[in-house]
């Protein structure tokens, strides 16, 4: 039942034309998967050409990476600036911390003495006020660090997504075969939208070599 068809095939839908295509000589096809890069950008490299062999994992083709990396830097410069801000709300809740803390004390002084006859009740009531609004204050702070420390995470996931962009801009092949066909050059632009089927190439897995 050997074949000798062609049975890997690289195909790059986005772009309207076969892109590679990989061949297993004397071989029985088994599965069939669609893989490569989902970005947008142009092809700076081409590693292989017509007949070239292949095993699975190498790099066939390379996107131009400088744009992603740029959102890498720009993505790590923001999440500095983030945690920057973060530490700032910290801060502030130690200094608000302080002040709730001197507010009580002087709250529980002016109470005794009111107690005992020698604070007026106009003294008593500025130092609760002066208590609520410390207390105010550290409620905004928790909520200040907490929408802080929101903002970092957020800045976290921006880099993580923009790193592994920056590893999607390198296609490799799936499976152990030989270039059939190169339809593609260097420069030549490739449209993926970040769909899970806008691949580089169609891959027709293969036992025998």
């Amino acid at each position: 039942d050997l074949d000798m068809t062609p049975y890997a095939a690289f195909v790059w839908p986005a772009w309207g034309v076969s892109a590679l295509v990989l061949a297993a000589l004397a071989v029985r096809a088994l599965v069939q998967v669609q893989v490569g890069s989902q970005l947008s950008g142009q092809i700076a490299e081409l590693s292989v050409d017509f007949n070239s062999p292949v095993e699975e994992g190498q790099v066939i083709a390379r996107i131009d990476p400088q744009s992603f990396e740029t959102r890498v830097r720009e993505a790590e410069a923001s999440l500095s600036n983030a945690r920057a801000q973060l530490q700032l709300q910290q801060a502030t809740l130690q200094r608000v911390d302080a002040n709730l803390r001197v507010a009580q004390q002087e709250y529980d002084r002016i109470e005794q003495l009111h107690e005992r006859g020698i604070a007026s009740d106009q003294a008593l009531q500025t130092a609760q006020a002066q208590l609520e609004s410390s207390q105010s204050e550290r409620a905004v702070a928790l909520a200040q660090i907490a929408n802080a420390r929101s903002t970092v995470q957020q800045r976290e996931a921006t880099l993580e997504g923009a790193r592994i962009d920056v590893e999607r801009t390198v296609i490799r092949s799936p499976i152990n075969g030989v270039v059939v066909d190169r339809q593609v050059d260097v420069l030549t632009l490739a449209e993926g939208d970040g769909g899970e089927d806008v691949t580089g190439c169609r891959v027709v897995g293969v036992e025998g070599l």
